[in-house]
Formats: C-alpha cells, structure tokens, sequence
C-alpha cells in the first residue's frame, strides 16, 4: 500500500485509471443499466417486473420516469433505471444496437471508464461519478 501512496501520490483517480477500475457509483450504474437492457431486450423476463419500465408514448425508446416525491427515492432502481437509460440513448456517441448482452456491458464500460477519467488526472470531480453529469456536460460541450 505504501508504494501505490509513493507512486500516484496519494490520489485514487490513477490508481482507477491505470488498472481500469469502476467506482462503486460507476458500478451501480453499470448494473442498473445492464439490468433495464436485459429486462427490454432478452425474452422471458418477469412480467411483473418489465411492467414497472412502460415505454413512453412518443418515442418507444425512452422509458417513463416515475415521479419521485422525496429525493431519497430518486436513488432507487425504478428511478434511477429509466432516467440511466435515456440518457444513454440520447446521447450520441453511444450505439443504439447491440449484438448481445456482453457488447452492451462493454460498451456501457467504456462509457463509465471514459466519464470516470474525465478532467484532471489526479483530481475527482463530479462528472467522475455521475454519469447524468458526464452525459449533461459533453452535451453542452457539444
């Protein structure tokens, strides 16, 4: 532990950079949109649960987001699902297509590792961990 300290200096961001490390944020998004892909995507999910993502009305490729009453509600899945998923297909450096599951993860990977690397090399900032952010920010770069 001492030497990775000597070596990067105390800083994470490297350490998560050079060895291609998610943050568990970043990690929480992955899932939670592997999660909604595969329930959209893969035959025989549970009814029940593909229910709770309805399509909205006037673009079958966004999902309905569910209002949220108080802010702690907006870190659950049924929240945070719909609101990962739109911003992945609006934005568009990100395919629309995918061949399978495991070119979906990878692609979603990359996108974390790119938005989590974003910025100073040494330095955290909030784009780092919130992929809503990183998407909003390249957008208005754009």
């Amino acid at each position: 532990s001492s030497g990775i300290n000597a070596e990067y200096g105390g800083h994470t961001k490297c350490v998560f950079k050079d060895n291609s490390i998610l943050s568990i944020h970043n990690i929480y998004s992955k899932c939670v949109i592997t999660e909604i892909f595969k329930l959209l995507t893969l035959p025989n999910q549970p009814a029940l649960l593909v229910r709770h993502f309805p399509c909205s009305q006037v673009n079958d490729n966004r999902l309905v987001v569910p209002r949220v009453v108080y802010t702690s509600l907006s870190y659950n899945f049924a929240y945070s699902g719909p609101r990962l998923w739109n911003a992945l297909n609006g934005c568009s450096n990100f395919p629309k297509l995918f061949s399978s599951l495991q070119s979906s993860k990878n692609q979603v990977h990359k996108l974390l590792l790119t938005a989590q690397g974003s910025g100073e090399s040494a330095e955290w900032n909030p784009t780092n961990m919130d992929i809503l952010a990183y998407l909003t920010s390249v957008k208005s770069s754009q």
